[in-house]
C-alpha cells in the first residue's frame, strides 16, 4: 500500500504524534470505562462513538507522519467503534423513548461502514477516496439519527429532541460538506492536515457541534432518568396509597406492634373490634383491651400470653372488653413484619358471631339429638307393636289352651259341689255328730271318686293360670320401653328360648321344620335381654315370611367362640336379590309393603346390635335362602353402650 508523500511543511514531529496518540488513547479508555458502567445502551453508545471519533481524528496526523502501526490501530478502532457507537446511541434512544424496534438500517450502516473502509484501505491508494467514503457513511448515519429523533420520539420531549435532531442534521451537513470537498481532491497529492489553517473553520464547527451533541444527549438521558425517577416515585406513592386503602378497608383487623408492645399502626377494622377510633388506639398496648376476670387476670380463651411480648407465628384467641361492656372474641395471628424486624404485625379475626353461632348450633344439635332419641324410641316401640300385632294370633292360641283347661276343671268342681251339697247340709244340720265323721253309708257312691279328680283339676287350673300370667307378663315386658341396664349378666339361651316360644305359633303355620340348637353350657352376656329378644323374634318372623312352602326349614342356633357369642337364624326360603342385600338395614326399606311391612325391623335390629357393640352379618343367595348371624361381646367392657 503506497501513500502519497505530503508537502514538506506538512510533516509533523514524531514525538508530538506519539504524545498526542497516547493522550487520545487515554481519553478514549477513560470515556469508555466511565460509560461502560451503565447498563443503558445509550451511555455505552456515547463512549463507543467518542472512541471511534477520536480514532478517526487521530488517523489524519498519523497519515501525515507516515506512522503505519499507530495509523493501523487508529483506523481499525475508528472503523469498528464509530458505527457501533452510533448504532448503540440510536438503540438507546429507541429504548428510552419507547420507539419501534427497528435495527435493519442501523445494521446496514454498520456493515456498510466496515465494508467500505476495508475496501478503501485494501484497494484505493488515494486517501481522498477513503475520506470521501468515510464522510458519506457518517453523513448517512447522522441523517438517520435526526430522522428517528424528529419523527419517532414522544411529544412530551418535543423541544429537546428537536434541538438534538437539529444538531444531528448539522453534523450530517458537515460530513456532507467534507465528503464533497474530498471528492474535489481525488487524484491530487495534496494532503489535508487538521492543523492546516484553511481547515480551522470546518474543524471548529465540527468540534462545537460534537460538544453540543454530547451535551444534548447527556441532558436527554438525565432528563429521561429524572422522568423515570419521578414516575417511579409517583408509582410508589400511588402504591402506598392503595396499600393503605386496602389495609384500612380490610375486614381483617391489622396492627403493627412495636417492641415495647405499643400499637404504631392500626386499621379501621381492628379499631372497630376494640370499640375505639384509630387515633385512640395508636400508642396504646393491645393487652390493655383483654377482658379481665374476677381475680384481675387477663381473660383468655387460649394462648393470649404469646402477645405479651408478641412472638412471631403464634395464634391466640382472646376476649376483648369494650367500653360499652360488650365482649368480643378475637382470633389473633402474629408474625414479624419483614422476618427480621423487631416490629410485629398482628391480624385479628372477629370470631364473636361465629362463637355465638356455634353455641346456638350446639344447642340446636343437642335438641335434634334429643328428638332423634325420642323418635328412635318411638320407632322401637312401633316396631314392637307391629311384631305384637303379627304374633297376636299365636298369643291368643297360647292363652286359649290354658283357658279351656281352667273351664273344664271348674265344671268338674261345680259337679262335685252339686253332689256333695246334700251331705254337707246334713253335716251342717247335725253339729253334735261323732268326731269320727258321718257314717260312710251317708255319702253318695260317686262322691269318693271325685276327690282325686277335683284335686287334680285344681292343680291343672293353677298351672294354666301361671301359663297365662307368664304370657301376659312377657307380652307386657316386650311391649314396654326397654329401660333396663346392660350391666347385668344374662344367659342368651333363656332369651332365645323365650323368643322361640313367643314365635312358635307364627312359625308353625309356615313350616314343619323348625330347629332350635342351643349348647348345654350357659351363654352369659352383658346385654338388654328384651332388645335381644326383639331382634331374634324379628329375624324369625322374616325367615318365616321368606319361606315358599311348609317343607322349607328354619334353624335357630347359638354358640360361643373366641370372637364372642353367636346367634344365627338360617332359612331355606326364596333369599334376597344381590342388589337389595345392601339396603335391607336401611330405614323404611321393605319388599313386603303390600302385606303391611314397615321396613323398620332389620333397621332397628341393626341399631340394637350396633349399640351393643356387636356385629350383624347378612348373607343370602336367591332361591337357596338367607343366613343372618349376630356376634355379641361376652365381657362387660365391650358390652352395650
Amino acid at each position: 500500500m503506497v501513500l502519497s508523500p505530503p508537502e514538506p511543511g506538512a510533516m509533523l514531529d514524531i514525538k508530538t504524534i506519539y504524545i498526542t496518540s497516547f493522550l487520545i488513547y487515554i481519553c478514549m479508555a477513560s470515556i469508555l470505562g466511565i460509560t461502560w458502567r451503565y447498563h443503558s445502551a445509550g451511555y455505552k453508545g456515547i463512549g463507543l462513538w467518542f472512541c471511534g471519533m477520536s480514532a478517526g481524528v487521530l488517523s489524519f496526523p498519523l497519515i501525515a507522519g507516515r506512522e503505519f502501526i499507530p495509523l493501523f490501530i487508529s483506523v481499525v478502532i475508528g472503523i469498528t467503534l464509530l458505527p457501533v457507537g452510533l448504532a448503540c446511541i440510536i438503540r438507546g434512544l429507541e429504548k428510552y423513548f419507547h420507539l419501534a424496534s427497528s435495527l435493519r438500517l442501523q445494521l446496514f450502516f454498520i456493515l456498510a461502514t466496515f465494508s467500505w473502509q476495508s475496501i478503501f484501505l485494501l484497494i484505493f491508494n488515494d486517501v481522498h477516496i477513503r475520506i470521501t467514503g468515510f464522510n458519506a457513511l457518517c453523513a448517512a448515519q447522522m441523517f438517520y439519527a435526526a430522522y428517528r429523533l424528529r419523527f419517532h420520539v414522544p411529544r412530551m420531549q418535543k423541544r429537546l429532541t428537536t434541538a438534538t435532531a437539529s444538531i444531528f442534521m448539522g453534523l450530517a451537513a458537515l460530513f456532507s460538506y467534507r465528503m464533497f470537498h474530498s471528492l474535489t481532491q481525488i487524484g491530487s497529492r495534496d494532503m489535508i492536515s487538521p492543523l492546516d489553517p484553511t481547515q480551522a473553520p470546518p474543524m471548529l464547527i465540527f468540534l462545537i457541534l460534537t460538544v453540543l451533541l454530547v451535551f444534548s444527549l447527556v441532558v436527554m438521558l438525565f432528563q429521561r432518568q429524572s422522568l423515570a425517577l419521578e414516575q417511579t416515585a409517583r408509582q410508589l406513592e400511588n402504591s402506598e396509597e392503595r396499600y393503605k386503602a386496602v389495609v384500612d378497608n380490610s375486614p381483617t383487623g391489622i396492627a403493627v406492634i412495636e417492641p415495647d408492645g405499643t400499637i404504631s399502626m392500626v386499621n379501621r377494622s381492628l379499631a372497630k373490634q376494640l370499640g375505639a377510633v384509630q387515633e385512640a388506639v395508636r400508642g396504646k398496648r393491645l393487652a390493655g383491651w383483654f377482658a379481665r376476670t374476677g381475680d384481675g387476670q387477663a381473660g383468655q380463651c387460649r394462648g393470649s400470653e404469646v402477645l405479651e411480648p408478641p412472638e412471631s407465628g403464634q395464634c391466640a384467641e382472646v376476649l376483648i372488653h369494650q367500653h360499652g361492656g360488650e365482649q368480643k372474641r378475637l382470633e389473633l395471628h402474629t408474625a414479624r413484619l419483614d422476618g427480621q424486624s423487631s416490629q410485629t404485625i398482628v391480624q385479628s379475626i372477629d370470631r364473636t358471631e361465629e362463637y355465638r353461632q356455634r353455641q346456638r348450633l350446639a344447642a340446636y344439635q343437642s335438641s335434634l339429638e334429643g328428638m332423634v332419641q325420642e323418635k328412635s324410641e318411638q320407632l322401637v316401640k312401633a316396631e314392637k307393636m307391629a311384631s305384637i300385632g303379627i304374633l297376636a294370633s299365636g298369643v291368643g292360641h297360647e292363652i286359649s289352651n290354658p283357658t279351656q283347661v281352667i273351664a273344664h276343671n271348674l265344671a268338674a268342681v261345680h259337679k262335685f259341689l252339686d253332689l256333695a251339697a246334700p251331705f254337707l247340709e246334713q253335716v251342717h244340720a247335725e253339729p253334735e255328730a261323732d268326731d269320727d265323721g258321718p257314717p260312710p253309708d251317708m255319702l253318695p257312691d260317686m262322691l269318693p271318686d271325685l276327690f282325686p279328680k277335683v284335686r287334680g283339676g285344681i292343680v291343672q287350673a293353677r298351672q294354666a293360670c301361671s301359663r297365662i300370667s307368664k304370657i301376659v307378663n312377657d307380652l307386657r315386658d316386650f311391649s314396654q320401653s326397654d329401660e333396663e341396664s346392660a350391666s347385668a349378666m344374662h344367659d342368651l339361651r333363656g332369651i332365645i328360648r323365650s323368643a322361640a316360644d313367643f314365635s312358635e305359633q307364627y312359625l308353625s303355620r309356615r313350616t314343619r321344620c323348625f330347629q332350635l340348637e342351643l349348647p348345654a353350657v350357659p351363654l352369659d352376656c352383658y346385654c338388654r335381654p328384651h332388645q335381644v329378644e326383639q331382634v331374634v323374634i324379628n329375624l324369625l318372623k322374616n325367615a318365616a315370611d321368606s319361606l315358599t312352602s311348609d317343607q322349607d326349614s328354619i334353624t335357630l342356633a347359638a354358640w360361643k367362640s373366641d370372637m364372642g357369642l353367636h346367634i344365627r337364624v338360617r332359612d331355606t326360603g326364596r333369599g334376597i336379590a344381590p342388589e337389595n342385600l345392601s339396603q335391607v338395614t336401611s330405614p323404611f326399606y321393605t319388599t313386603k309393603r303390600e302385606v303391611g311391612g314397615t321396613g323398620l325391623g332389620l333397621y332397628m335390629a341393626a341399631r340394637i346390635i350396633e349399640n351393643s357393640n356387636g356385629a350383624l352379618d347378612i348373607q343370602s343367595e336367591p332361591g337357596k335362602g338367607t343366613r343372618v348371624e349376630i356376634v355379641l361381646p361376652g365381657t362387660a367392657e365391650s358390652g352395650t353402650r
